[in-house]
């Protein structure tokens, strides 16, 4: 009876461990001819009026000599993705990364021009 209501317990406990579990994003910046830009600032937010007005930021960092950041503890959301590297930027361009997955591996490359 007692392995029984431990069981029962702890299967009532697994949606909470599964819920808002802290994600990993890694992303590449590019240049026009693919080459990796290290150096580059790397921010991302929740909203599509937050990234045009460039307000309440989630997360910064700026890339390694690999090109690429590495953002930890994110949620389950899409980030809108806004790159910088002097007067390079990712404007024009791709600018979205889809929801990130509790499977797999979030990764993405950004291209900036």
């Amino acid at each position: 009876m007692k392995k029984l209501i431990l069981a029962i317990l702890l299967l009532a406990a697994l949606p909470a461990f599964s819920q808002d579990k802290p994600l990993k994003a890694r992303i590449t910046v590019v240049d026009e001819n693919d080459n990796i830009v290290p150096g580059a600032t790397v921010t991302l937010f929740k909203t599509h009026e937050d990234y045009k007005k460039e307000t309440n930021p989630v997360i910064s960092a700026v890339t390694n000599e690999k090109g690429f950041v590495e953002f930890k503890n994110l949620q389950e959301l899409s980030y809108f993705v806004l790159v910088e590297k002097g007067e390079r930027n990712n404007h024009g361009g791709h600018n979205h990364i889809p929801k990130l997955r509790t499977k797999g591996k979030n990764r993405f490359v950004i291209q900036i021009d």
